[in-house]
């Protein structure tokens, strides 16, 4: 008899009573709630996301602004065999071969059109970059910047320079004439300000067009080996192979 009340007693205190069952099972709620969507979020839509900026086209760099001169390297000794070293680039101006000129100190080139200047700048970046060759090319933006970053220097000089002066003048004034012989000298020999002179760069590549594509060596060296070809006879061709 005790053992069977026992046995009730331990099933009566495992039953829940309504308020628990319903606390209980509220509390499943939130798991079912949240999860699929974790489920779908980390497993389809997150992957999906990164294949389609995976996907994404990148934005193309201006032919312009291609091939860095910063990373040419600058170890090929032999300058003048840089005559047998071409290099052949299509532009937005049509095709270009090029090829540096020891002697005339500057890159020739070859074209059909007009090609402009900032993309005879980029073929021969490519070309200094392929033969490792970059002492050869003057990078334009980089010294025109060192120039305008010495000029602010000396302009912010020249504005404290005339400051102290100006309160010089104010304190020692023996005469209006001395003062303006001296305001006169501040504005010939004291620049205050960059003009627009001052943002031009004095170096520059030089590029020299020798001719037509069809007149460059590639075109010219074929032309002899099919005229050489066309003058043989069948018996020396023959012997040649």
């Amino acid at each position: 008899m005790d053992q069977n009340n026992c046995t009730i007693y331990e099933v009566q205190t495992c039953e829940l009573n309504w308020g628990q069952s319903f606390f209980f099972m509220l509390s499943f709620i939130p798991i079912a709630t949240f999860l699929p969507i974790w489920v779908v979020a980390r497993f389809i839509w997150l992957p999906y996301v990164q294949k389609d900026a995976d996907n994404e086209e990148k934005p193309e760099i201006p032919y312009e602004y291609r091939f860095s001169s910063e990373d040419a390297e600058n170890d090929n000794e032999n300058l003048e065999g840089l005559m047998n070293n071409y290099a052949m680039e299509t532009t937005p101006d049509g095709l270009v071969i090029m090829r540096y000129n020891k002697k005339d100190e500057g890159f020739e080139y070859w074209a059909d059109n007009k090609i402009a200047y900032k993309y005879l700048e980029t073929v021969a970046r490519k070309y200094v970059t392929m033969f490792h060759c970059g002492g050869l090319y003057i990078n334009r933006g980089r010294l025109l910047r060192e120039k305008l970053c010495e000029l602010e220097a000396k302009i912010a000089e020249n504005i404290k320079q005339q400051a102290v002066e100006s309160e010089e003048e104010d304190e020692d004034d023996d005469s209006v004439f001395a003062k303006l012989k001296s305001n006169k000298v501040n504005k010939l020999e004291k620049q205050l300000k960059i003009t627009r002179d001052d943002i031009v760069c004095e170096q520059a590549n030089k590029y020299m067009k020798r001719g037509l594509v069809k007149e460059s060596v590639f075109y010219t060296t074929k032309d002899k080996k099919d005229t050489k070809n066309a003058n043989l006879s069948f018996s020396d061709w023959i012997k040649g192979n």
